[in-house]
């Protein structure tokens, strides 16, 4: 009777191949998944940028408020200001010392 038995470097080639095949759908997978990060940091950006332009918008139209509230030629106009008939105001004495004096 005769077995007929494979030859061995065949296994070897098959393991081969099969490790080689792993490694292609592992990578495959691998591709995919970064794909679809660098397709979600593309849309995060998107809005972000558009939320920083209504930030903006919004800062520039507080900004014109304040300067017509400040260049306003009625200073009553910015609130509830009262104009003092008899202000008072801080005195600050300045003593001057040097370092020859000591």
């Amino acid at each position: 009777m005769t077995f007929i038995q494979p030859h061995k470097d065949k296994s070897v080639l098959n393991k081969i191949l099969m490790l080689f095949g792993l490694f292609t759908v592992l990578s495959s997978v691998w591709l995919v998944v970064l794909y679809n990060k660098g397709v979600n940091l593309d849309h995060e950006l998107s809005s972000m940028k558009s939320e920083f332009s209504d930030i903006q918008a919004q800062n520039l139209a507080i900004k014109s408020k304040i300067f017509d509230l400040i260049n306003s030629p009625d200073p009553s106009s910015i609130g509830d200001l009262v104009q003092e008939k008899n202000p008072e105001y801080v005195e600050v004495r300045q003593t001057w010392s040097f370092a020859s004096d000591y």
